[in-house]
């Protein structure tokens, strides 16, 4: 009987060792997997970090390159500026050459009378430039035409960045958005008016100007200081310099709006057409965040300069500031 149970502790005790060795390689075999998976771990860690290096070097790239260009097309306009006024400067110093037409003959001959077009006169029927501070900008706008013909005017708002030429291409409406001085395409584009909607003589009732609100605070970004109730008192004037004239304008509102096409929306051709239109502006005097000024005259006779721009955080809005032309004169 002894024997059998020898017997039996001998199975007992190499099914134990065998247990004990099984228990030893699945444990072994567990740790083999666990390393394992922490390579693949790493591996893959590894793999997205290379990943992500990688990519945040190419949006780097790119926005290294957008900057570059966006640097070289300010400096474009910066470089149409001066380039104007040396133009004018030269011109100016240059010593004058009287051509001998039927007109000059008279002047050169003693007859001082100047022969003046009624046209001419009737052209902006408000007061002249005498006894207003006109700032100094000496725009040759034929010299600009050199550089791009679709130059046409140039605007002006003191204590802002906009200091612009005014583009209009005779047959795409809104060229100008995204095409640049140099013909190139993208931001920051340019300040435009409509062929379509608007003349370039600023005789309409209602000149609409576009612009992009760039967030360097370039091209009409510079309107949505005129949220500002002391901003918008203390800086009321706008100034256009075309070939022949010089423009001022004088701003009653700034306010949001729609983003409807206001000379296509508004009708301002007709008279009854244009004192709709202004009921439509003075209705947001009241909304938060509008400014209108209650001392400058606006009336169905009257000339506007609208500056529209994009807001940011609404899309389907518009920034609007407007003037109302209060004086002109010849260059």
């Amino acid at each position: 009987m002894s024997d059998f149970e020898d017997l039996d502790d001998i199975k007992i005790t190499e099914i134990t060792k065998e247990s004990e060795e099984d228990l030893i390689i699945k444990v072994g075999d567990k740790a083999d997997k666990a390393k394992g998976n922490r390579g693949e771990k790493a591996r893959f860690y590894a793999i997205l970090s290379v990943i992500f290096f990688i990519a945040a070097i190419i949006l780097l790239s790119v926005f290294i390159v957008r900057k570059i260009n966006y640097d070289k097309k300010q400096q474009a306009f910066e470089a149409l500026n001066k380039s104007a006024e040396e133009n004018t400067e030269a011109k100016e110093a240059a010593p004058e050459e009287k051509i001998k037409t039927p007109e000059t003959e008279d002047v050169i001959s003693g007859n001082d009378e100047e022969v003046s077009d009624p046209e001419e006169e009737k052209m902006y029927d408000v007061p002249g430039l005498d006894g207003l501070n006109i700032p100094e900008k000496d725009i040759d706008i034929t010299a600009l035409k050199e550089q791009n013909e679709d130059i046409y005017a140039w605007i002006l708002i003191p204590d802002t960045k906009i200091d612009y030429p005014v583009l209009m291409d005779p047959e795409d409406d809104d060229h100008y958005l995204d095409h640049n001085l140099d013909g190139s395409t993208g931001l920051p584009g340019c300040i435009y008016a409509q062929a379509g909607f608007n003349s370039k003589d600023f005789t309409d009732a209602n000149t609409v100007l576009y612009g992009h609100n760039m967030k360097n605070g370039t091209m009409f970004a510079g309107l949505h200081r005129f949220k500002d109730k002391e901003y918008f008192d203390q800086n009321r004037y706008i100034y256009i310099f075309t070939d022949d004239h010089i423009l001022v304008y004088e701003i009653f509102a700034a306010y949001e709006f729609s983003d409807d096409h206001l000379l296509y929306n508004y009708d301002v051709s007709y008279e009854s057409g244009f004192e709709s239109y202004l009921d439509t502006v003075f209705s947001q005097k009241d909304k938060l965040g509008n400014n209108f000024a209650d001392d400058v005259t606006v009336d169905k006779d009257s000339l506007l300069l609208t500056l529209e721009t994009c807001i940011s955080t609404k899309p389907e809005r518009r920034f609007i500031v407007q003037g109302v032309l209060i004086a002109a004169g010849e260059r």
